[in-house]
Parts: C-alpha cells; sequence; structure tokens
C-alpha cells in the first residue's frame, strides 16, 4: 500500500504564509492610501492578483470621495443630506421610501431608493453628513473596480501599440472618476457592467439579480437597462443587433408621442418625461457644434453637439463588416458586446427624450469598448486580428478621432473634480480643506496661467 506524501503541513504553512504576506500588502496598501496615495497606481502595474488589483483601485477611490471637489449634482445630493435628510424622522423616511417604490415624487427630492436609504443614513442616523461622498465614491469604486479589472485581465503592456493605448485609455476615461458627481446615473452604469461581467462569465444567480438591481439606484434604468435585459432573454444577434444600429442612425421609427405618454402615467414617470424631452428634431449636429462655439471651448461643443455619437457606430459597423462580431468573440464577449449594440440602437431611437439619448449613448459605449477590449486583449480571440482587411484599421482611425475631443472634454472634468490632496497626504483636506484646489487649477499655476 501506496503511503501519501506528506505535503499538507507544508502546503499549509505555505498558504498561511501567502495570506500573511497579502495582509502585510493590504496593510500597506492602506497606509500608502494615507500618505502618498499616487503610490497606489506604481503597484497596481506590478500587481497580478486580480484581487490585489481591485483592491488598489478600489482603495484610490476612496481616497478620492475625501478630497472629492463638488460639482455637479453631488452638490445638490450634499446639500439635501444635510439639511432635509437631517431632520428626517424614521417614519417620514419609511414614508419617502414608500412614495418613491410607487413611482411618486417625494418632498425630500430623494428619488430613488439607494440615495434615499444612504442619505438617511448619512444624515438622519450616523449624522455625518462629510462621509456621504466618500461612501458614494466606495460604493462606486468597489463595481468599477471589479469591472475595470475583469476587462484588461489578459492586459499585457509589451504587446501594446497606440491604437489600443487610446482605446484603453477611452475606456477608462469615458466615466472613471468623474462618474461620482452624479452619484446614481453612473454607479447604475458599474452596477450594471460588473453584474453582466460576472454574470456570464459564472452564471451564478447573485450576478443576474444584480443585473436588476440599476433601476433601484437610478429610476432611469427601468428603461435604460431593456437592452441589456432583451441580450439576456434572447442572447446575441449580430445581424439583427446590427442593422438595427445602422439605420437607426439614419431614422426615427418610434412613436415619440405614445411612448411619453405611457411613461408618464405614474407620477414620477410624468416628472422623468418632462425633465427628459427635447422638442428638437435631429437637427444639423456640425450647425449645432459651430453655434456653441461661441459660448464654450471646442470640445464642450463638440460633446453637446452630440457628434462623438458617430464613434460607437462606427466602431461597431466596423467590427461586424471585419466578421470578427460573429467569428472571434467568445460567447462571454459576445454577450458584452450585444449589450452595447443593442444599447447604442436604442440610445438612436430614443432621440426625443435627451437625458435618455445622451446616457444610453454613453453606457452603450462602455460595453461597446469592453466587449473589443477583451477580444482583443484575450489570446485565444487576438489571433483573429492578424489579417483583416483595410477598412478596419479606417474605422478604427475614424472611430478614435471621433471620441477624441469627446475624451478631451471628460479629462478635463476629471481635472477639476480631483483635488491635488488625492495624491500626496490626503488627511490635509480634514486639517485645510482650501489646501485640496483642483488638479486643473493647480497645473494652471504651475504653468503661470493662475
Amino acid at each position: 500500500m501506496k503511503t501519501l506524501p506528506r505535503l499538507s503541513r507544508n502546503n499549509g504553512a505555505t498558504e498561511a504564509g501567502l495570506k500573511e504576506d497579502l495582509r502585510i500588502r493590504y496593510a500597506q496598501a492602506v497606509i500608502k492610501a494615507c500618505i502618498f496615495p499616487i503610490l497606489l497606481l506604481v503597484d497596481l502595474v506590478k500587481r497580478r492578483s486580480e484581487n490585489e488589483q481591485r483592491f488598489l483601485i478600489w482603495l484610490f477611490f476612496v481616497v478620492f470621495g475625501f478630497t472629492f471637489i463638488l460639482g455637479g449634482d453631488a452638490v445638490s445630493h450634499q446639500w439635501r443630506v444635510e439639511t432635509y435628510f437631517a431632520r428626517l424622522t424614521f417614519y417620514e423616511f419609511l414614508e419617502d421610501l414608500f412614495r418613491i417604490l410607487t413611482f411618486r415624487v417625494t418632498d425630500g427630492g430623494a428619488r430613488d431608493v439607494y440615495n434615499h436609504v444612504i442619505s438617511y443614513l448619512f444624515g438622519g442616523v450616523l449624522h455625518l453628513p462629510q462621509l456621504y461622498i466618500p461612501f458614494v465614491a466606495a460604493v462606486y469604486g468597489y463595481f468599477f473596480a471589479g469591472s475595470v479589472v475583469l476587462i484588461f485581465r489578459h492586459l499585457t503592456w509589451s504587446k501594446l501599440n497606440y491604437i489600443l493605448v487610446a482605446f484603453l485609455l477611452f475606456f477608462v476615461f469615458l466615466q472613471g472618476l468623474q462618474g461620482i458627481q452624479t452619484v446614481r446615473t453612473w454607479t447604475g452604469l458599474w452596477v450594471l457592467v460588473y453584474a453582466s461581467l460576472k454574470y456570464y462569465e459564472t452564471g451564478q444567480r447573485r450576478y443576474l439579480l444584480l443585473m436588476f438591481a440599476p433601476p433601484f439606484i437610478h429610476f432611469g434604468y427601468w428603461i435604460m437597462c431593456i437592452p441589456a435585459w432583451i441580450v439576456l432573454v434572447y442572447g446575441s444577434r449580430p445581424f439583427l443587433y446590427t442593422v438595427l444600429v445602422a439605420v437607426s442612425s439614419f431614422t426615427a421609427f418610434l412613436p415619440a408621442q405614445e411612448i411619453k405618454g405611457f411613461l408618464a402615467e405614474t407620477e414620477r414617470g410624468a416628472h422623468s418625461v418632462a425633465a427628459y424631452s427635447v422638442e428638437e428634431m435631429r437637427t444639423d449636429r456640425f450647425a449645432r457644434f459651430e453655434s456653441r462655439m461661441q459660448h464654450t471651448n471646442w470640445y464642450n461643443a463638440y460633446r453637446q453637439a452630440g457628434l462623438h455619437r458617430w464613434a460607437p457606430i462606427i466602431l461597431v459597423l466596423t467590427i461586424y463588416a471585419s466578421g470578427l462580431y460573429g467569428r472571434a468573440m467568445s460567447f462571454y464577449q459576445r454577450r458584452i458586446f450585444s449589450i452595447g449594440v443593442l444599447t447604442l440602437a436604442f440610445s438612436n431611437l430614443t432621440w426625443f427624450l435627451f437625458a435618455v439619448h445622451n446616457r444610453t449613448l454613453t453606457i452603450a459605449s462602455v460595453f461597446i469598448l469592453a466587449g473589443f477590449l477583451m477580444t482583443r486583449l484575450d489570446p485565444k480571440t487576438a489571433r483573429h486580428f492578424s489579417s483583416l482587411p483595410p477598412y478596419y484599421q479606417w474605422g478604427l482611425h475614424l472611430s478614435l478621432l471621433l471620441w477624441f475631443p469627446f475624451f478631451l472634454f471628460n479629462v478635463s472634468v476629471t481635472l477639476d473634480r480631483l483635488g491635488v490632496l488625492a495624491f500626496f497626504a490626503p488627511f490635509l483636506v480634514f486639517v485645510d480643506p482650501e489646501m485640496n484646489i483642483p488638479v486643473k487649477a493647480f497645473l494652471n499655476m504651475l504653468l503661470g496661467r493662475g
């Protein structure tokens, strides 16, 4: 009878040692986050463990939450936490929660379950409204970090070219750090992205349930999640979804008034339709760009004119025409890409709901870039990119060109919200908040423009 090799004790000791090393690295990361957070980004490049990478990204978001320069929706949300929710009774909290769940408008301005609960938690229960934005950043960062680590799983720095680097940067800045200023909208996006990635990878039901969580983070996801749910039920249909994108890019064939009337049947729906609607038809976007150039910088005028909407359309048509959508992608990658393609068609069709159109365009772009990058970076599918027709490269370059001004706008917004203390000595924000000037203002000072 053979005797078993005596390896279990050594293996146990080795495993315990690895866990201890991991705990030490986590503790060191927390110390770096408190003193010199920029080192977290240096460690991120060195680490190979997905759990460590995710922790480092999440930790930087937590730091960002404490050093965040308030702007956009974050200002009004923070103000409500400090005023309305600070004096809200538990009975009033439940009453407002019931109104939200039954699609009615509340007096306090909270329109979604997620924001209502955390606003009351930090304003009415803990009486620590200063922790509201850091908590939002931590939740946002958790799902953003989890998504990015999965999408960039096969990233190898030595194999990158300038096109891939450009698409990677566009993806990160599409809705990266600056996304937390909306509190609800882009948190819902990253919950949907992470849930989709994990469900199609593992098939676990908890991630399937998580795919239905975004509407409780932002009411608009009852509409904006529809394409993702359709793909969930009907799967990938490359030809059908691509045709829908092509046709919807030039033709408006949904009955706008009937859809508005249906959505406005509830009190909350009527409120949202009034806020989201736009009466103008698809006017000449170049004319709109020219007129808005008189009031703002060129890349913001470009964004407001909506010219960047052609970037994902061209990318989708290029990838389909090159045979990559159906041939190169794995089941997992094709499902993620399909969510983006169908959401892009949905965005085109909902032009008459301005906010829905713009937000679903961003959601579509995130999923399209995620599916494309996963396919391009994965060694099992990257081989299909070796011999492609010339128009593939033309399409990629045109898409990058159309996205570039929008990318500059998002970088600009990020530098407006990112405080310099997010990189060194973030604890100083508690000593003297005035020291935490925006990175853009700091750079202007260094360049003598301030």
